[in-house]
């Protein structure tokens, strides 16, 4: 690994082609880990449960693989800094939980892709080929039967409260609207300018079908972004572009409300929000005074393998609250810091289109867990590109 005081240069152009080649390599191994990560999300675990364990193996396997060799291309202090502080979380993460959480596979992912040096919008082109990919993958095999398309399984021994609910090969409607909802605004954030007439199609065939299998989150994250698209080609993009600057503030509400939510019952928006968000200020109120937030990591381990009496099953949806009682107060902090660096990009590249990318992700993480999964969301590695300093402004 070299390293420079300024942005590595070599004289050599040999070298340099090299390095380019295996940066363009490294990025196609992202494009092949995302395609497994979506693969493992599906139902093939279930359905195929020794299949399942060796696509998570090779995913997991793979991802080491790439950091390493990314870790071994030259780099600044600052990247130094950088990957030093993130494998710090790595570790305390690993020691927790015995395992690579998907906290960890997003510091390791984020610190390699943005150290490759490739452009966003080619990594964000990747990423929707891998997706769409992996997407009709698991359709085609739940149509064919290998994976299951529809009907249901409980979770836990003898409970019907949260069951599993197969949904064209996913395990649950809100994953494959969350695969929708990720290729869909990808395919708008990089081609809603050129085919707006398509753009406009795909966004109300994508609300329509998302709230037909009943993702209504992921449906309306498309709806705010597909404003969000109609509105950066009018004559108001200039007086939206202001407002992102006070938008900054957005995730911090939330997830003060979400506390908020979690801490106090029984008021009049907390039984309102129950009723109309699937019960998530319960699970937050349960496991927030079962399960305290610290520093760092939080070991949650709940049995389900018998009958028991944990409300939900074991389930907590909102990313707000799921990383600060996973991950720490470190992890919200490192969650909320990728989601300033999406709205940052607004007023370095002068493109709303990031700016609505933040308060569409802001918004539907409030409810969901998805949204803020690497493999479901590519916008979080932008924060990584930091590493980069001011060199980072050309990769946008």
């Amino acid at each position: 690994m070299q390293i420079s005081k300024k942005l590595p240069r070599f004289d050599d152009h040999i070298q340099l082609g090299l390095l380019d080649r295996i940066s363009n390599f490294l990025i196609f191994v992202f494009a092949f880990i995302n395609f497994l990560s979506l693969i493992s999300f599906s139902s093939l675990s279930i359905a195929h449960p020794s299949i399942g364990i060796e696509v998570s193996r090779l995913f997991k396997i793979t991802i080491i693989i790439f950091a390493i060799f990314s870790f071994f291309l030259p780099k600044t202090p600052k990247q130094l800094i950088y990957w030093t502080v993130g494998i710090f979380f790595i570790i305390i993460d690993y020691r927790t939980n015995d395992n690579l959480t998907f906290f960890s596979e997003l510091l390791l992912l984020g610190l390699s892709v943005g150290s490759l040096r490739i452009n966003f919008k080619k990594v964000l082109r990747l990423y929707l080929f891998s997706t769409l990919l992996g997407t009709c993958l698991i359709i085609f095999l739940s149509i064919i039967n290998y994976l299951p398309i529809d009907g249901q399984q409980s979770s836990v021994l003898f409970s019907n409260y949260q069951n599993i609910v197969f949904c064209f090969g996913f395990v649950h409607p809100n994953a494959f609207g969350t695969a929708l909802f990720s290729a869909t605004i990808s395919f708008l954030f990089l081609y809603s300018k050129k085919y707006k007439k398509l753009s406009i199609f795909f966004i109300l065939m994508v609300v329509f079908f998302d709230f037909l299998i009943g993702a209504q989150t992921a449906a309306v994250g498309v709806a705010i972004f597909g404003i969000g698209i109609c509105l950066n080609y009018t004559k108001t993009q200039n007086k939206v572009n202001k407002i992102f600057k006070i938008l900054y503030v957005l995730p911090i509400i939330l997830t003060i409300f979400s506390l908020f939510l979690a801490k106090y019952p029984n008021t009049s928006i907390y039984d309102w929000l129950n009723e109309h968000i699937a019960s998530r200020p319960s699970l937050w109120n349960y496991y927030i005074t079962n399960y305290p937030p610290h520093i760092f990591d939080n070991s949650i381990d709940i049995d389900l393998s018998s009958v028991n009496h944990v409300y939900g099953n074991g389930v907590l949806d909102g990313s707000y609250i799921y990383y600060l009682l996973h991950f720490g107060y470190v992890g919200l902090i490192i969650l909320l810091l990728t989601m300033f660096a999406i709205n940052q990009k607004t007023f370095l590249t002068k493109n709303n289109l990031y700016g609505w990318s933040f308060v569409t992700i802001c918004c539907v993480a409030f409810p969901e867990t998805n949204f803020t999964l690497f493999f479901f969301n590519p916008f979080l590695l932008i924060f990584f590109f930091n590493q980069l300093g001011s060199e980072q402004k050309q990769y946008f």
